[in-house]
């Protein structure tokens, strides 16, 4: 954890830092529910009668093997449910093993499709979220590697009992500033279905506008019209 501290001295590791560090937090909710699933499905597993391969995990606990083996699943390294005991000649066993085939595929997708997609969908909008605000971050980093150095500086001071410190240093272009307007693709894709709404909305607004414009003048030349009538009407009776 140190030597990831450390490694926020360069402006682009130190993004690299802080958005491991925001993606463990966002998503720390998410993953309690991603295992609490796991297990759920690794009991229900045992219970149906699948026994796991314990050919990559020696002196594992079958149990803990099972739950391994179900992980593996859940990221996409495929391996189907083995039910030996339901492959002999045992009351139930097609049942069982028509069960155990609809477990895994219930798993699958709801593990595989599901559930990893979600995670996927928090660490993508984690990124955005840092990205966004990486300025701000640098900014951070900048003022607590300032305080920290004051600190050591004042530790100093009063072991070797002096104040006379010397600090030299370099003025440098953050990559970071010149990316400034860089807000992440998601922000910019809001942003131009957020324009282009504006552009629709005041379309429909002028549209509206002279829909009112035809029906005042359809108005008016119904009232004309009614006049005319009544002129005629009026000339008819006096003839």
């Amino acid at each position: 954890m140190k030597t990831m501290n450390l490694m926020r001295i360069f402006p682009d590791f130190g993004m690299i830092v802080k958005l491991v560090s925001v993606v463990f937090i966002e998503s720390g909710s998410f993953l309690t529910f991603y295992f609490y699933w796991l297990f759920n499905f690794n009991m229900f597993k045992l219970l149906l009668g699948t026994q796991p391969d314990m050919k990559d995990y020696p002196g594992v606990s079958p149990t803990l093997a099972s739950f391994l083996i179900e992980y593996r699943n859940s990221v996409g390294d495929i391996n189907p449910p083995t039910y030996d005991y339901w492959q002999e000649d045992v009351a139930g066993a097609g049942l069982m093993v028509n069960l155990n085939q609809s477990y895994f595929m219930i798993f699958q997708l709801f593990m595989n499709v599901v559930l990893l997609n979600f995670l996927i969908a928090i660490i993508s909008q984690s990124y955005e979220q840092v990205n966004s605000e990486q300025e701000l971050h640098l900014y951070m980093q900048k003022a607590e590697f300032n305080l920290e150095t004051a600190n050591l500086f004042e530790t100093i001071s009063k072991v070797y009992k002096s104040s006379n410190i010397l600090i030299s240093t370099t003025a440098t272009t953050s990559s970071h500033e010149a990316n400034s307007e860089w807000k992440g693709i998601v922000k910019t894709i809001k942003t131009m279905f957020n324009e282009e709404s504006k552009i629709q909305n005041e379309k429909a607004e002028q549209v509206k506008q002279d829909i009112n414009l035809i029906k005042t003048q359809l108005k008016e030349q119904s009232d004309k019209t009614d006049q005319i009538l009544s002129l005629l009407k009026e000339l008819k009776e006096t003839n």
